[in-house]
């Protein structure tokens, strides 16, 4: 990627133009692979400077172009608005969609143009991707174990729909010391509601996430849409503990597993084990 990104700059420093399509792909394909070095920040803003609603692309692709825009933080507003007009999306179904309408609400503080609102939209507000048989099996795994440390429902909601445009394989709530609290009360939906009650000083929201072979790149970290739907959940006010498929032995004994992600939640809240 360095060296496509590396050549593509010099031509455009030729005053070479690229094309919209060359343009396109590359943002989408950076996007992907979680590709957004600050030693190419010139030529990414290049990209979001130039590419807009006039370069006559089909709606779903510009879709994707924005969506891709939104995933590394180059989205503009013009960007934004373009595809949350009604005229837009009008009866387009897609989780794409609802995650730039999280990024314009969450990430783009600056953003005064139009946002959905999902909880009053039937059809938006249930659309959700459907994982494949390996996530699944894979998500079956971890919650077993982590229902062990929080068993549901009152201490776990399972799979929940956040409506940031992703899926939240459970959900919990606890204290400064990592122990348990009432999900259902404390729960905002990833701030789609109000919660009953206040969250007590020093707790926490978190969401537990599965990262399954699909959701990361070869070497094993966390892909593009994955690392953007954490960021969404993060900015949401959760906590994320991410299961990679990296850090997950099938055949161990659950136990072992419990003992793991009690040991992951403990040190992404930065509670250390007593002595």
């Amino acid at each position: 990627m360095d060296r496509i990104m590396d050549w593509h700059k010099a031509r455009l420093e030729n005053n070479i133009p690229m094309t919209t399509k060359d343009m396109t792909t590359l943002i989408m394909t950076c996007a992907t692979l979680n590709y957004n070095p600050v030693h190419h920040n010139s030529i990414l803003e290049h990209f979001s400077q130039s590419l807009s609603t006039e370069n006559g692309q089909p709606k779903h692709v510009w879709l994707d172009t924005v969506w891709s825009l939104a995933m590394l933080g180059r989205a503009t507003d013009h960007h934004l608005e373009s595809v949350l007009t009604q005229a837009f999306h009008n009866n387009l179904l897609t989780t794409k969609l609802l995650n730039i309408n999280a990024a314009a609400t969450l990430l783009y503080p600056h953003y005064k143009g139009p946002t959905i609102k999902v909880v009053e939209d039937g059809l938006l507000k249930n659309s959700k991707l459907n994982p494949s048989l390996a996530k699944v099996q894979f998500t079956q795994s971890v919650m077993e174990a982590f229902s062990t440390l929080f068993p549901p429902p009152r201490l776990l909601r399972l799979n929940v729909n956040t409506l940031l445009g992703c899926v939240a394989e459970g959900e919990i709530v606890c204290d400064s010391s990592a122990r348990p609290l009432p999900v259902q009360e404390l729960s905002t939906n990833f701030g789609s509601s109000e919660a009953e009650k206040a969250l007590p000083a020093g707790a926490h929201r978190v969401a537990l996430v599965t990262a399954s072979f699909q959701d990361c790149l070869i070497g094993g970290e966390v892909a593009g849409l994955a690392a953007f739907n954490t960021q969404l959940m993060e900015a949401a006010g959760y906590k994320v503990l991410t299961v990679k498929y990296t850090e997950w032995q099938a055949g161990t004994k659950l136990v072992a597993k419990v003992k793991m992600l009690d040991g992951k939640l403990k040190q992404l809240l930065g509670v250390k084990d007593e002595v």
